[in-house]
This record gives C-alpha cells, sequence and structure tokens, in this order.
C-alpha cells in the first residue's frame, strides 16, 4: 500500500488539516487516527501549536460526516469549551470553530474529530485478516486465528499513532455434520419428505407424500412431533445459548454469532444451519501491529446438546 493509497484512506482527514493549516493559525506537531469499529466511527486527533494571534476568522468544518469536535488545551489538559458550534438549518452540516475563544496562553491544542464513517471498507485496506482449522478432534475444533496491519512504516511516516480496536473477525463454524451425526435416521427421513413436499408442485405427488409422512409418524406414535423437535433445536442456535460451545482466546475475544444457511432451505420454517457464523474482535496499532488468537469450536458438547433436544420430551 502506497503512501497514495494512505492519503485516499484518509481523505476526511486530509480535508480537516487543510482547513486547520489554510488558517494560517495552527502548525500540526502530531496526528493519531483511531477506528472504532463497534461504534462505527473514526477518531482523528491533531496536536497543534499556536503561530500567531488567534483573533482570526472562525474556521468551518463543513461538509464532513462529523460526530462531534473536542478541544483540549495545554499546559493544563482542560477541555475547551464554547468555541465549537454546530451549523444548523439548510442543506450545510458541520461545525464552525471560534478561535477567538480559544485560550491565548494555551502552548498547544489538541483537536479531536470523531467521523462517523462505515468502518469495514477501510479495515479491508488497512489489515490482512487470515483464519484456518488448526485442529479437528471428537471434543473440540480448533481455528487459528490472525490480523496485522499491512503496511507498517507507511503508516508510520504518517501518523505519530495508529489504534484500529474492536477489528471485526468472522469464522463460519460447520456444525451441520454434528447435527446429522445425533439426528436419528428415521426423524432424517421425515425431514427430507417434508421438504420433498415443499418442492412438490403436481397435487397427486403431494398426496402421497403427505400419507409417506403420516406412516411414518405412526411407526412411534408417541414420539415427539418434528415441529417441536425442531423448536427445541432452535434454541441451541440462539446467540446466548451457542456461544457456550464456543472459547475464543489469547489476543482476540468473542463479541456474538448468528446462524448461517439452512440447510435445508426449501422448508417453509427453520430446521438447523449449516454452520454458525462466530464474530470476535481484537485490537492492533503501531506498537502491537498483528495478533494471534484462537476459536475452540467445544463439538463433544455441543453434541450432547443435540442429543438432549432431540430426545428429551
Amino acid at each position: 500500500m502506497s503512501l497514495s493509497a494512505i492519503s485516499r484512506i484518509f481523505k476526511v482527514t486530509d480535508v480537516i488539516d487543510r482547513i486547520l493549516l489554510e488558517s494560517k493559525a495552527f502548525d500540526i506537531t502530531s496526528k493519531d487516527f483511531q477506528l472504532k469499529s463497534l461504534e462505527g466511527t473514526m477518531e482523528y486527533s491533531v496536536v497543534v501549536s499556536p503561530k500567531s494571534d488567534l483573533k482570526i476568522k472562525s474556521l468551518s468544518f463543513k461538509d464532513i460526516d462529523l460526530r462531534r469536535i473536542l478541544i483540549t488545551s495545554s499546559p493544563g489538559f482542560s477541555e475547551v469549551k464554547g468555541s465549537i458550534s454546530r451549523i444548523e438549518g439548510g442543506l450545510t452540516k458541520g461545525f464552525i470553530l471560534d478561535p477567538t475563544k480559544l485560550d491565548p496562553s494555551a502552548n498547544e491544542f489538541l483537536f479531536r474529530f470523531e467521523i462517523k464513517s462505515e468502518i469495514e471498507p477501510f479495515m479491508k485496506d488497512l489489515v490482512r485478516r487470515d483464519h484456518q482449522i488448526d485442529s479437528v478432534g471428537e471434543e473440540s475444533s480448533t481455528y487459528w486465528l490472525h490480523a496485522q496491519l499491512k503496511e507498517l512504516q507507511s503508516f508510520k511516516e504518517v501518523l505519530r499513532k495508529l489504534n484500529l480496536l474492536d477489528i471485526p473477525f468472522i469464522v463460519n463454524v460447520g456444525v451441520h455434520q454434528d447435527i446429522k451425526m445425533k439426528f436419528p435416521a428415521r426423524r432424517q427421513k421425515e425431514l427430507e419428505i417434508i421438504a420433498q413436499w415443499a418442492r412438490e408442485l403436481d397435487r397427486e405427488r403431494k398426496r402421497r407424500l403427505s400419507y409417506e409422512h403420516i406412516t411414518l409418524k405412526r411407526i412411534r406414535p408417541k414420539e415427539k412431533d418434528i415441529t417441536q423437535l425442531l423448536r427445541d433445536l432452535q434454541a441451541l442456535f440462539m446467540p446466548q445459548t451457542f456461544k457456550s460451545f464456543i472459547d475464543v482466546g489469547k489476543e482476540f475475544h468473542y463479541s456474538e454469532c448468528f446462524q448461517g444457511a439452512d440447510f435445508y432451505d426449501e422448508i417453509p420454517f427453520r430446521t438447523y444451519p449449516k454452520w454458525m457464523s462466530v464474530l470476535s474482535r481484537t485490537d492492533l496499532s503501531l506498537e502491537k501491529p498483528a495478533a494471534e488468537g484462537e476459536l475452540v469450536y467445544k463439538r463433544k458438547h455441543f453434541q450432547d446438546a443435540i442429543e438432549e433436544a432431540i430426545t428429551h420430551k
């Protein structure tokens, strides 16, 4: 990734730099940058030193998707209030900075610009994310996780600090084989008949499939109804339940999970997913440009829960 590519990634910050420098009131001494994935914001922090008298016209930060601007003066590290106002009304949006309301005795000011943004496109440009299955056993499966800044030296030439917080990392954990392993063959046959019935357009063949389904149910009339079985099974795929079958460790942490595509997508109600998507997160910075982690899928624990959901009345 070249410096010109980084400049495109930070195009909003380039606009902010230009506004500050063209005012001829400030010198930029350092720049910090944070991506906050969970909040969907970028925070661009600029330390500036005043060049001369701050009795200049106001600076307009318009048509930038800013949430807020915060200013701290140094020495004293006190927050400067009253110097920032929001542009109200009309089509123009943004903030106005009145330099005359800044502390004239301050040596430096820290400007923090909180910018609303879709974070994932930036993450694709900034971070390489890899994962692979590391080990498979009867008790559990382990996935290796790795995240790394793509061009470390280029960032160091532009920024003093770079923090990427809560970088999202999705691993699709296959579960359907473990479900099928515990699913009785006759119940599997019942699902297949229902799937065929849902696809079938011919009335006579539908009637025959309905009769085949009734005949199959008569073999064990006291067995749990298939719809109740699937409701009990679905409870295992709720995020608050399925997370008990997952451990995320080292430099990553668990965030959430959700169901993948349904295994029987023709049936007009949910059966069970082909996989569960597990979202974990990690942080990177110029000081810590790479992170490794592991995701452990507790297969045996999950299989036991499947068996309980299928057999318990």
